[in-house]
């Protein structure tokens, strides 16, 4: 079915098989402080504080209209009760099928857990190394060793 943006069958049909995949994929909805848009959240097996998030523009069981944002997909390091962004993906616009969109959250999803178990560790405290604005490494413990 191509998605119509115009269309609020459309629109929440998208919402429902993007709930249905990344539910399937382990994901559970979370409460996100400052948006009133549905996020999914799933923790890394592989890194523990590590959160993949796909903040999907669904609101109140349907996407939001054309032009208002796009689907993301990014991971979080929780600690000490902040979050610092860890990866991102590029973002998934919604055009096409329903289940072409579907398929790129899924195949950005697979690409963030891909680029999460390659993530560098610090050779002093084993703590990831995250990336800052300007592209350096930095040790997310923040050890300064």
């Amino acid at each position: 079915m191509k998605y119509e943006p115009a269309s609020s069958a459309s629109r929440r049909s998208l919402s429902s098989a993007l709930v249905q995949e990344l539910e399937g994929r382990g994901f559970t909805p979370i409460y996100q402080e400052g948006t009133r848009e549905l996020v999914l959240a799933r923790n890394s097996s592989r890194l523990p504080g590590v959160q993949i998030r796909v903040y999907t523009s669904s609101v109140n069981g349907e996407v939001r209209e054309v032009g208002t944002d796009a689907i993301r997909v990014c991971s979080v390091l929780l600690s000490e009760g902040r979050e610092r962004g860890f990866r991102k993906e590029t973002r998934v616009n919604r055009v096409g099928e329903v289940s072409a969109i579907v398929q790129r959250v899924g195949a950005r999803v697979s690409s963030l857990i891909g680029e999460i178990r390659s993530a560098p560790s610090c050779s002093c405290c084993g703590a990831l190394m995250l990336e800052s604005r300007a592209g350096k490494l930095y040790c997310g413990a923040l050890c300064w060793k």
